[in-house]
């Protein structure tokens, strides 16, 4: 996949920098991630029940970055940055995005 060049919507998102973040995203976060969980916040907490303390710390840590780099974004720039990671699933509101901040944070 061709990432963009980084501009206001569309950041430079390195994907070596978020390893679990994007691991989860593509484990998590498919295609079918309303068929199988649900939602993505019910993604997220089957994520928490299946990982080890270690993983759920890292997937916090990675998230939180990766939340204050999108943090203020156009809802199409977010969408760019969680595809850039390896998610299929879309937020379609800043609402869905902020469920699945809590759902991860726990």
């Amino acid at each position: 996949m061709t990432v963009p060049p980084p501009s206001p919507e569309h950041p430079a998102l390195d994907p070596a920098q978020f390893a679990v973040l994007r691991a989860f995203f593509r484990g998590y976060l498919h295609q079918d991630v309303d068929l199988v969980h649900g939602s993505a916040g019910a993604a997220a907490a089957a994520f928490a029940r299946e990982a080890n303390a270690g993983e759920r710390d890292a997937l916090v840590g990675e998230w939180s970055r990766f939340a204050a780099i999108v943090a203020d974004l156009p809802l199409t720039g977010v969408r760019q940055a969680f595809s850039a990671l390896g998610a299929a699933w879309e937020p379609a509101t800043a609402e869905d995005v902020r469920d699945l901040n809590r759902a991860i944070r726990g």
